[in-house]
């Protein structure tokens, strides 16, 4: 019966290898397609994420009052990041000041061959209130005491009783009922200890500055540090901030030396035994930056002065007495806010100009929540 049949088979057979062979290499060369394309994707995600890093790192560095490192203003209101490499890409970053308060953020990454990626963004950065006991030359969340012939610019309130002598001069001390938002020491405790690697205290109970220095980060935990200056005409610098668990004394007697707080804090949890901060004889204050103690009182000696810096951008030194008292001896000039929660006492003959307040290393002043107007991507 098959006699009439023969190669029909075969025919058939060839006919579906031929077919299959078609379907099979089509089958592969999609394949391989979309393995080039989700290559291809996986690369441009990549890139992708890495200039978003780019973004995230700027909108950081403005919420964060411009004070991270390893940004430098190329023109007037524009800064650059230094180039930096996360995940095999190159992250260039820009922010260019828009005004009223909106800043362009542009982040462009790229791998050593290929194509880049862009992100353009407008950021709004709404600037917070700056609080009371940091807008006015003195704040005390209790009692005001002072002498005569005390000249005040800027603001004085208080909460509790006044006791002045005569003539003060300038602004005349005003009753609050309160002072709102008043910081809270273990709120202060657990911001600066980020700064600082509790895992590395400094050694030793005395720092000794023989040359112009450079100091911070740094943390320490004992009864008493002293930073005192052994020789005359030397600057100590701030480079972090100088975090004490215990007691600080500042004693720079000797002709021209001088502190440059440079915008950095001095944070000290003391005790009711003695002042968590002294700020002794002799002592210069230049550039604006904070000193904070909680647990403990302030004591700034004498002839403690500080300098008034640029006209266009005054220094401005908030002093506060988060839990205690801040007892001003100084018959030189104050820039900036004195703060104390328990009394304020301030000499006769000393002079208090509140400078207004600069971004300085402080969670309760300067900017606020970022607000991300556009957000394009560019490839």
């Amino acid at each position: 019966m098959a006699q009439h049949q023969n190669g029909q088979l075969l025919t058939l057979a060839l006919l579906i290898m031929t077919v299959g062979a078609f379907i099979i290499g089509a089958m592969l060369h999609y394949l391989n397609a979309s393995l080039l394309l989700a290559a291809k994707s996986e690369e441009r995600a990549i890139t992708y994420y890495a200039a978003d890093s780019g973004f995230e790192y700027a909108v950081f560095w403005l919420q964060g009052g411009q004070e991270l490192e390893g940004w430098n203003e190329t023109e007037e209101k524009k800064w650059e990041r230094e180039p930096y490499e996360i995940n095999g890409r190159t992250v260039d970053v820009s922010i260019e000041d828009m005004g009223d308060n909106i800043y362009k953020v542009t982040s462009r990454a790229y791998p050593a061959d290929g194509a880049n990626t862009i992100i353009e963004s407008y950021v709004k950065i709404e600037t917070e209130d700056i609080p009371l006991y940091a807008s006015n030359a003195l704040v005390s969340n209790g009692d005001m005491k002072g002498g005569s012939d005390t000249y005040v610019e800027g603001g004085v309130i208080y909460t509790g009783d006044l006791d002045i002598g005569d003539n003060w001069q300038g602004d005349y001390p005003e009753p609050v009922p309160e002072i709102p938002d008043w910081p809270v020491a273990q709120d202060l405790i657990d911001f600066y200890l980020q700064d600082v690697d509790v895992s590395d205290p400094y050694p030793d109970d005395v720092i000794s500055i023989t040359e112009d220095t450079e100091l911070g980060p740094l943390y320490w935990s004992g009864d008493k540090l002293e930073i005192k200056a052994d020789v005359d005409d030397v600057t100590l610098t701030l480079t972090g901030t100088i975090y004490v668990q215990g007691e600080v004394v500042f004693n720079f007697g000797n002709a021209d030396c001088w502190i440059d707080l440079n915008g950095q804090t001095i944070f000290a949890e003391g005790t009711t035994d003695n002042p968590a901060i002294s700020v002794t004889s002799g002592s210069q204050l230049d550039g604006s930056g904070a000193i904070l103690a909680t647990g403990g009182d302030i004591y700034i000696a004498s002839d403690v002065s500080t300098e008034f810096g640029d006209p266009d951008d005054p220094n401005y030194i908030l002093c506060m007495a988060v839990d205690g008292k801040l007892d001003m001896q100084s018959t030189s000039t104050w820039h900036g806010s004195l703060a104390g929660n328990t009394v304020i006492t301030v000499q006769s003959n000393g002079s208090f100009v509140y400078t207004g307040y600069s971004d300085i290393n402080f969670p309760y002043a300067g900017t606020g929540t970022p607000e991300i107007l556009t957000y394009n991507i560019i490839d």
